[in-house]
């Protein structure tokens, strides 16, 4: 093997390395926000097919979340806010 061909693969793992680090990251972050939501289903206490802030921040959602995801501004949550913006 010559050096140049030792260089190109040493530096490739090394990239291939931070991509890891930055993706496992990413992955963490997500992870806090919502490790322990539960599913929506029990999240939704008065079964009306919505969550309302008060039902968010009593599974532990935050407001600042809460209104970040509630898109069309109506002040609660659809089941696929939920699973796809939330969780």
């Amino acid at each position: 093997m010559k050096a140049g061909d030792s260089f190109a693969m040493a530096l490739g793992l090394l990239l291939a390395g931070f991509g890891t680090l930055a993706w496992a990251g990413a992955s963490e972050e997500g992870s806090e926000k919502t490790a322990s939501l539960p599913s929506f289903e029990e999240a939704d206490k008065d079964g009306d097919g919505k969550l309302s802030m008060e039902e968010a921040k009593s599974v532990g959602l935050s407001e600042e979340t809460f209104e970040e995801e509630d898109l069309d501004g109506d002040g609660q949550l659809t089941e696929y806010d939920y699973k796809y913006g939330v969780k």
